[in-house]
């Protein structure tokens, strides 16, 4: 990112993405964009400290707020992330199961990006979850 290495960059997000979906072009484009991003650290650090789960991660013990979620929520997951682990993912599951208006959707065949890797899909899920 800080040296904005566009060949390296391709390299790790065509490794969490099945690019067979789309053409070169829209890939690199995505790229471009990508490379724009000037916070990763900072939300990678996040990712990893922030834990309102009652179950104490590696980063912190857990606050335990996720069971005070009443909103509708959201979480997308694939079966072949390579950057999100099942472990993670049933984590997840299991913090928000409580809330009534939590939905998991599951994406088979799919990587990490499951918006570039099955778009159509994705966004129609997004627009169903968002009109709900």
């Amino acid at each position: 990112m800080e040296t904005q290495n566009f060949e390296g960059y391709k390299a790790i997000l065509g490794a969490l993405s099945d690019k067979s979906n789309q053409g070169e072009e829209y890939f690199n484009t995505f790229i471009k964009e990508a490379l724009m991003q000037k916070d990763l650290i900072a939300a990678d650090w996040a990712l990893m400290v922030w834990n309102i789960t009652d179950k104490p991660s590696l980063y912190s013990k857990g606050t335990g707020q996720a069971k005070e979620i009443q909103c509708k929520t959201l979480l997308i997951s694939a079966d072949n992330d390579t950057f999100v682990f099942p472990f993670m993912t049933a984590a997840n599951v299991a913090a928000l199961s409580g809330n009534p208006n939590f939905t998991h959707v599951q994406y088979e065949n799919c990587g990490h990006m499951v918006y570039n890797d099955q778009k159509e899909r994705f966004y129609k899920d997004f627009v169903e979850f968002i009109k709900g």
